[in-house]
């Protein structure tokens, strides 16, 4: 602001052409942030997981629990978490290392540490991944039976990497 007032006072017209470039590209990064929205440019997969979360609560029954298939899902999901949909991810057992995934393994919140209960106290769970289309999704449990999909279609990559399974629990018991 104060160089375009500087030069103001010296060449307005150059000093009127810098803040209409410089206006520009804001709006220029702006459209971008609302185009791309919660891009991971490590990976470059768009994260889908409030598209997923809509549909399961569009298409879902209240108290269908969502079990995210690992930690960076669930960081994602936890946002979405309800009491219609209240959302977990199955304990690893494992060392988290530092930093947020040791929160995970410090903190007992919407950790799953036995499945096998969990399934019998909930008779459907939706079942979140982003496997890349075509990769066949494995339930948590080998005899859950898959009863619906729902997937968000991505349309900066043009496929499907985010979606959720409804899965019957009750045929594990």
């Amino acid at each position: 602001v104060l160089s375009f007032s500087y030069l103001y006072r010296h060449d307005r017209r150059l000093s009127l052409i810098g803040v209409g470039l410089l206006t520009l590209t804001l709006a220029i990064g702006v459209m971008n942030v609302y185009y791309y929205g919660n891009y991971n440019k490590n990976s470059w997969t768009s994260i889908r997981v409030r598209e997923v979360s809509g549909l399961i609560d569009s298409k879902g029954k209240s108290g269908e629990p969502i079990i995210t298939d690992n930690g960076l899902i669930y960081y994602e999901a936890a946002f979405y978490d309800s009491t219609k949909h209240p959302v977990y991810f199955i304990d690893a057992k494992i060392d988290y290392g530092i930093g947020a995934f040791k929160m995970l393994q410090e903190n007992d919140k919407g950790k799953i540490k036995d499945l096998n209960d969990f399934a019998r106290a909930h008779p459907s769970v939706w079942f979140m991944t982003s496997k890349d289309d075509g990769q066949d999704v494995v339930p948590p449990v080998a005899g859950w039976s898959r009863v619906q999909d729902v997937e968000a279609y991505d349309y900066i990559n043009e496929g499907s990497k985010y979606r959720a399974i409804l899965y019957d629990t009750s045929t594990s018991k």
